[in-house]
């Protein structure tokens, strides 16, 4: 009897797993194989330059203001010039992607953000694909958060494991020092941290700073958020008992999909930003271009530690504030009421320096 229902027992794990096997690649065939829109490749010449990979092909602001950093640096401080730029959907399949005219002297650069792990367990499949295919170039995935907390997806860990670590010249940079100590325990290969790309840009302001007593609440509304309705009423009823008017936006509210205007895009929201006498949000980059068009902000934590763990870039600034309750929200609308100058100590571009040594290591 014992040993039937052992072997039962390992009968639904073992089908249990393959079940969130075929789900991961159910969402996988969904978002890049299935959607009807398609990037066309520009045309791609045979000598050795940086290809650029999972780009995004969607409208979240964050990886936006990423991918147009992140080329803005490349042109600036990378040796090889930028041979091809690929989109999500057009690092899907093996056959066609092997089908350019890449060579293994090729530097592969994979877009940085925050979906390394299990949350986005589809865009990470891809990025592992990508690290697979390649086994000769050398490999550079971008500064990432890094999160692969779901224990009911240890599969997707396992593969990483196996596929990030067999690779002879892959580098890893992470954003935050969690992601850095896990990818050093978790991956054999070189591993190194760095701030988020969007931060390699010099923070300015577009219009003069007032105090207009105008408010940007920026939340998130995904599977990433943790703000219960409670908090989020208290933080209204703080602002309105301190006279101030709020406006609610998302980075994820950015309209319009053509490829070709991301960087007039993010422009566009950096000096959206400066009309608020400060913002309050949960999203990383929303901390980030709050920072980078010096306006104060007030950052939360989003459901695992990525806005917390990230924070550790702003210290230096005497306009960004971190805040895990009420008392400390209300705190920190004290300090920047009381604000005169908006100061940055210490400039993040010397963080930078590392990257530059990987690109022409």
């Amino acid at each position: 009897m014992k040993k039937t229902i052992k072997l039962i027992l390992n009968f639904l794990c073992k089908h249990s797993l393959c079940f969130q096997k075929l789900r991961l690649l159910r969402n996988y065939n969904y978002y890049y194989k299935k959607q009807k829109q398609t990037l066309p490749l520009d045309k791609i010449h045979s000598k050795c330059g940086i290809v650029y990979v999972l780009a995004p092909s969607y409208s979240n602001l964050g990886d936006v203001a990423i991918f147009v950093k992140s080329l803005d640096f490349l042109k600036k401080y990378a040796a090889l010039p930028i041979k091809a730029v690929l989109y999500s959907r057009q690092c899907v399949n093996k056959k066609k992607l092997r089908s350019l005219p890449l060579n293994d002297d090729d530097l592969i650069i994979i877009q940085g953000g925050g979906n390394m792990g299990t949350f986005y367990s589809s865009e990470e499949y891809l990025r592992q694909n990508i690290v697979k295919w390649f086994p000769k170039n050398r490999i550079i995935s971008m500064p990432q958060t890094v999160y692969f907390g779901d224990k009911k997806k240890n599969y997707v860990l396992n593969r990483a494991k196996k596929i990030y670590s067999s690779h002879k010249n892959l580098t890893i940079f992470a954003r935050d020092v969690p992601s850095l100590d896990f990818c050093k325990q978790n991956f054999k290969c070189d591993v190194r941290i760095c701030p988020d790309m969007v931060l390699s840009a010099l923070p300015k302001r577009f219009f003069d700073y007032q105090k207009n007593k105008k408010v940007l609440l920026c939340f998130r509304k995904d599977i990433e958020s943790k703000m219960e309705n409670a908090f989020v009423k208290n933080i209204e009823n703080c602002l309105n008992e301190n006279g101030f008017s709020f406006e609610y936006w998302d980075t994820d509210d950015l309209s319009g999909r053509n490829i070709n205007n991301k960087e007039e895009k993010v422009q566009q929201v950096l000096e959206f930003f400066n009309h608020f006498q400060f913002v309050v949000t949960d999203r990383y980059h929303g901390t980030i271009l709050s920072y980078i068009s010096k306006t104060p902000c007030i950052a939360l934590d989003n459901s695992y530690g990525k806005v917390k763990n990230g924070f550790i870039w702003f210290k230096d600034c005497n306009y960004m504030f971190y805040a895990d309750s009420l008392e400390k929200v209300k705190n920190a609308i004290e300090e920047i009421l009381n604000l005169e100058n908006l100061a940055i100590n210490n400039q993040l571009i010397p963080e930078f320096h590392i990257l530059k040594e990987a690109l022409n290591g």
